[in-house]
């Protein structure tokens, strides 16, 4: 049965609340069919109820099996469960025996100690919806929360379902929702990772009709609040729950979020200092570098000297072209909630030039009279440019020198 299950009864019994009954199908339209009236139930605890030996005392006569009905679940009894199926096609219970009024009557469900679980006094006339009587529609509540005794709580379903017999329209919603939904609770916080002494925004995400709010914050300054966009402070490290109830005419519900706030020590300032994946290169290279900075910096901020990009944000930078040559600083600032560092490395990258220039060598002694040795070899160059020429970086193919 859709919203119920078999289970054992307790082992203890106790009394049962929150069971609420929340459509009545009393007078089903035309002829031949009051086979299929039906009563819905709807438990609107917070967890699952077994319906184990409770029964209606009063309108008809049934006493429920070991079923389980979970939160915000139905259950349907109905008065004839094969003509039911066969017009609905959804499962249901079958009740012992009598019929539903069609002009009043009153349904009474009791607990097995014999408290009332609820109770239903209705009629077809006014001031009850008049068109659930015959017309076709069933009596359905509003909401859960509402005195279901007072029929300006009820209304005659406006929810089609089928046709009997071609021409009679049945509008009922067996195993389905009210026409003004209960309030559900939810939130968000605009952080749910901070140091601590810092604050924490909420924003309540609950829908439905409300006009109460109450928060609750383990671990919080304060630790609970009626307002609808809390702001709130943790200075202890741990981690935290957050709980919010709400209530409004329609219901009320609870959301809690276990271990939503982590709060960190405040920690130490970081230590800026940093890497290069090569410090000598030549114009053109790319070069990539590495964050080594100590005490988890939260931010970093890089300037290239002589590089494109010239700065960057992200750790651990890459793609750091050098497009002229020379000796370029480079620096890294750090920064996290206890303060910053900065680190400056000055000529750290060597650019070395390719250009090819007029440098001639112009003599050579490859084997001076002395023995052994050879200590007197010599390369001699000329520069035959019209103008200085840095040699750094260049090599001899013959023998090692750059």
């Amino acid at each position: 049965v859709t919203g119920g299950t078999p289970g054992a009864l307790n082992s203890s019994v106790s009394e049962i609340e929150n069971i609420v009954l929340s459509e009545i199908f009393y007078n089903p339209p035309g002829e031949n069919f009051e086979s299929i009236e039906f009563i819905e139930l709807y438990n609107a605890n917070s967890g699952p109820v077994n319906l184990g030996g409770c029964s209606f005392t009063q309108g008809i006569e049934f006493i429920f099996p070991s079923v389980i009905v979970q939160s915000g679940d139905y259950l349907v009894i109905t008065r004839d469960v094969a003509a039911f199926i066969n017009i609905f096609g959804i499962p249901a219970f079958q009740w012992t025996s009598g019929e539903l009024g069609n002009a009043l009557d009153t349904l009474e469900m009791n607990d097995v100690l014999g408290n009332i679980i609820d109770f239903v006094p209705y009629q077809s006339t006014q001031p009850w919806d008049t068109l659930a009587g015959g017309h076709g529609h069933s009596l359905e509540l509003i909401a859960p929360a509402l005195n279901n005794t007072s029929p300006e709580n009820w209304m005659a379903s406006n929810t089609f379902n089928t046709v009997l017999n071609g021409i009679d329209s049945v509008w009922c919603s067996p195993y389905a929702g009210f026409s003004i939904a209960p309030p559900q609770a939810d939130f968000s916080a605009d952080t749910t990772t901070i140091f601590a002494s810092q604050t924490v925004t909420f924003n309540s995400l609950s829908t439905g009709e409300i006009n109460f709010y109450a928060w609750s914050f383990s671990g919080g300054t304060p630790d609970s609040t009626n307002e609808t966009i809390p702001h709130i402070t943790y200075h202890i490290p741990g981690t935290y729950n957050v709980s919010l109830f709400i209530s409004g005419p329609y219901g009320e519900d609870t959301e809690t979020k276990t271990g939503y706030i982590t709060v960190l020590p405040i920690p130490d300032p970081p230590i800026a200092d940093f890497e290069a994946g090569q410090t000598t290169l030549y114009v053109g290279d790319s070069i990539y570098f590495h964050d080594l900075s100590i005490n988890t910096p939260t931010s970093w901020e890089w300037t290239f000297e002589g590089a494109l990009p010239g700065s960057s944000s992200v750790q651990n930078p890459t793609n750091i072209k050098y497009t002229t040559a020379g000796n370029f600083d480079v620096s890294l600032t750090v920064s996290n909630f206890s303060g910053q560092n900065q680190r400056i490395k000055e000529n750290y990258i060597i650019v070395l030039d390719t250009t090819r220039y007029a440098v001639l060598i112009t003599e050579i002694m490859y084997n001076p009279p002395e023995t052994d040795t050879d200590s007197l070899e010599f390369v001699e160059l000329y520069n035959n440019e019209d103008h200085p020429v840095k040699l750094e970086g260049y090599y001899f193919k013959g023998f090692d020198y750059t």
